[in-house]
């Protein structure tokens, strides 16, 4: 594959491309998972795998899914989009402060976050869409059941899986997708780095299909955005997209230990009082406002040098 043969081509069919590897890739890697399995488990368990939760074939599924859907698509356009891939990515040598400002950054979000989780799960539809508020409820519950029995283990191995699927997949797919690949374009698209950023935080809480946990990873996903918008480097989203997900899979096996008849999806939002959380949107405001200082502090430094 040349690098950059699609270097010059306009921002919009970039990214109608990117979504056209996507479909490709997801189609492909899915018949690969599925001629895979086959030989183990059968076609017709296979086939039915979603239906009778049989959760070591989904959990296959949503690991080569991923990959399919998000790592395959964003190095590709690298690729062909740039003749330093790497760089088109965002992948540059980070700086350690920001790193752990970062990992800060999105350890003191977890009240905020947990209101905002709490505020959107309690929203009601008006009278004339409650069908479709039953419908959505529906499909936010059997997507939660289907997530809780995929992490509803003790054994070592299958954690160590989780962990890869739930942690590390999601905070380096995810972000090679979104924050390396879509923003940028978004960026070059409209022409405005802020709009590209609350955009592409959309498509990422969109594309989750979970209206009742909308608000919150779209909250997460401008966050991120901005990491990668003011530090021009991906490991600082990947950095917080990674604790966020890592304290999400601590918190439910806390509470599977220890609180068995507690669900951990419903339990963690009331932990927080006003005061903490109020205290959490400032801290938020304060760690981006010590962020984007350290980053134009250093650039200083550069052009006085």
């Amino acid at each position: 594959m040349q690098k950059g043969l699609f270097n010059n081509m306009a921002p919009l069919l970039q990214i109608l491309l990117v979504v056209a590897i996507a479909v490709i890739s997801m189609f492909v890697f899915t018949i690969i998972g599925f001629l895979i399995l086959i030989p183990f488990y059968g076609v017709n368990e296979v086939m039915s795998a979603f239906t009778f939760g049989n959760t070591e074939i989904i959990r296959f599924l949503q690991i080569t899914q991923s990959f399919a859907l998000f790592v395959v698509p964003a190095v590709i356009a690298a690729y062909l989009f740039s003749t330093k891939p790497l760089h088109f990515l965002g992948f540059e040598k980070p700086n350690n402060t920001l790193i752990i400002l970062s990992l800060i950054l999105f350890f003191v979000c977890l009240p905020m976050i947990s209101f905002l989780t709490q505020f959107n799960d309690s929203m009601v539809f008006p009278e004339f869409l409650k069908s479709l508020e039953y419908k959505m409820r529906v499909t936010e519950n059997r997507t939660n059941e289907l997530i809780f029995n995929l992490l509803d283990t003790k054994q070592p191995f299958v954690i160590s899986v989780n962990l890869f699927m739930i942690v590390i997949l999601p905070a380096f797919g995810e972000e090679l997708f979104f924050r390396g690949t879509l923003q940028p374009l978004l960026c070059k698209l409209l022409k405005n780095n802020h709009i590209a950023v609350w955009l592409t935080a959309f498509i990422f809480a969109a594309i989750h299909l979970q209206f009742f946990s909308f608000l919150p990873r779209f909250v997460l996903g401008v966050m991120l955005g901005y990491l990668l918008l003011y530090g021009k480097n991906i490991w600082y989203p990947i950095a917080g997209h990674f604790l966020n997900n890592f304290i999400s899979l601590v918190v439910f096996y806390y509470y599977r230990y220890t609180q068995p008849d507690i669900d951990p999806f419903n339990s963690p939002a009331d932990e927080f009082g006003t005061l903490m959380i109020v205290g959490s949107f400032i801290c938020v405001g304060v760690c981006f406002y010590i962020f984007h200082r350290l980053i134009k502090y250093r650039e200083d430094i550069l052009i006085a040098h």
